[in-house]
């Protein structure tokens, strides 16, 4: 669920980037829900779990980059939006990280 969800909005800051002219950002969010989207493959197995962790570590660093550009253009709460979605992520990291610490101490 946390994949698809990244998936729109990095897709919806992309198109946002786009429109603004601003061609790396733009590039960052395009590639970041691209590869939540590919990441849906792998769920659930031990390292495809830990792939995930590192996935939405990037997420959160896309994010704040985000935030960072909302902050600069002057908007009013946007950019603290996506701080939130930057510290979800981060969390949905930790959950992703005990949970594949889990399955790799489980036998096959």
């Amino acid at each position: 669920m946390a994949l698809i969800l990244n998936a729109g909005l990095f897709a919806l800051a992309a198109f946002t980037s786009f429109s603004d002219g601003k061609m790396i950002l733009t590039g960052l969010c395009g590639i970041t829900a691209l590869a939540n989207l590919l990441a849906l493959r792998s769920s659930g197995k031990a390292a495809g779990m830990r792939m995930q962790v590192l996935l939405m570590l990037f997420n959160a660093a896309v994010a704040g980059a985000t935030a960072y550009d909302y902050a600069q253009r002057g908007t009013q709460y946007l950019h603290l939006a996506w701080i939130l979605v930057a510290c979800i992520s981060v969390a949905v990291a930790a959950l992703f990280y005990r949970r594949s610490r889990r399955l790799s101490h489980e036998p096959p």
